[in-house]
């Protein structure tokens, strides 16, 4: 839409000028100043547009580097995208190789729309959706579908890459497909316990998510930020 009307904005200052009647007759060099101006126009439209971020990570077992983490933000008038992918092979008492792709979308800082994806081993696959409809959300577990009365989500697990935590008690797991508490530890240090008794810990610097400590039954680690290049 803003594109749309800085065109039509460029095409009449150019006809108040008299430049289209002119066109014919302009030199090569006057033409492409005028397609400069258009190119930047439609730049900068799509600058204010879109202003995404990009967060690399490198997932850590011991110490040892085990993969990549790659999160997304992307601000749009009034949506917000994040998505995330990652490929980790976790040391375990058997061969594991997971690949993982999830995505959530506001709409005015309320969730519409998320999903998770993780496949094991190229085999085991496990995939839920979440969607807003009327005064609840539907939630799917592969081909089961239910609806739930929950309130307005305004803060899932993808949110805690995208800033810290900040007076919020509460996120809404996108796996678990309901809200868990989140505990301040110290400053800008949080943690989140889960059902089965695993826990994350959060740190973050500058609003920034730098580092996270995971706590599973068969291993430990961590994703750490990657040094800015």
């Amino acid at each position: 839409m803003i594109t749309a009307l800085l065109f039509m904005l460029l095409i009449k200052y150019l006809a108040s000028h008299t430049i289209l009647r002119r066109m014919r007759r302009t030199s090569l060099k006057h033409l492409a100043r005028i397609s400069v101006l258009m190119i930047l126009m439609v730049v900068l439209a799509t600058f204010l547009l879109a202003q995404g971020s990009t967060l690399e990570y490198t997932i850590k077992q011991r110490g040892i580097p085990i993969g990549n983490l790659q999160f997304t933000q992307s601000v749009s008038a009034e949506m917000t995208v994040l998505r995330l992918e990652s490929h980790a092979e976790p040391r375990v008492v058997f061969a594991l190789t997971i690949n993982a792709k999830e995505e959530s979308i506001y709409n005015n800082d309320i969730m519409t729309f998320s999903s998770i994806c993780r496949l094991f081993n190229n085999k085991g696959k496990l995939n839920k959706k979440t969607r807003l409809k009327g005064d609840g959300y539907e939630i799917q577990k592969g081909d089961h579908i239910e609806i739930l009365q929950l309130k307005p989500i305004r803060f899932n697990m993808l949110c805690m890459y995208a800033r810290e935590p900040k007076g919020i008690s509460k996120v809404y797991s996108d796996i678990l497909q309901h809200f868990l508490d989140i505990k301040q530890i110290a400053n800008h240090h949080y943690q989140i316990h889960f059902p089965d008794g695993t826990y994350n810990e959060y740190f973050y610097e500058n609003g920034i998510c730098t580092r996270i400590a995971v706590y599973h039954t068969l291993y430990t680690g961590s994703i750490e930020l990657k040094p800015y290049q």
